[in-house]
């Protein structure tokens, strides 16, 4: 059965290592990750102590995180929002992303979170369909140019 369990900061060589194959299959072209002299330091920026990083666990073993982060707002209250989720390929497609996803939302709920956001690159159709049937819905388009 899955479980979700916080990053110990002595896991973090582990949870660099996963991002760095999250950030190979997902297609992240940002230049700062595909340059190897900044993407430690790139990591630290988006994994710091200002957010919280989770391991989808089953039976002992990491399949999968997710860096989550909390804002407050004097409208809009408290909200959540899903940096970075991944799910180890080989574990993929079997129910264990939605299972992880429901954990994140439930935890983002008992912090007191009254919303929940997250990007998801239009390349990638089986994330967008994921997170749409998880309840999200396409609020805004974000539109950049990388040079």
């Amino acid at each position: 059965m899955l479980s979700i369990r916080a990053v110990q900061p002595e896991e973090r060589p582990l949870l660099y290592a996963m991002v760095q194959d999250f950030w190979q299959t997902s297609g992240n072209r940002v230049s700062r990750v595909q340059d190897p002299a900044l993407r430690a330091q790139f990591f630290e920026e988006r994994y710091g102590p200002e957010s919280r990083q989770w391991w989808a666990i089953l039976n002992d073993e990491r399949i999968g995180f997710c860096n989550v982060t909390l804002h407050d707002h004097p409208i809009v209250k408290r909200w959540g929002y899903i940096d970075n989720f991944y799910i180890v390929p080989k574990w993929q497609r079997q129910g264990h992303g939605r299972t992880f996803a429901h954990y994140v939302i439930e935890w983002l709920k008992q912090e007191g979170a009254t919303s929940v956001d997250l990007n998801c690159r239009t390349n990638n159709p089986t994330a967008l369909a994921f997170w749409q049937a998880m309840g999200f819905e396409i609020v805004t388009h974000r539109l950049r140019q990388t040079f």
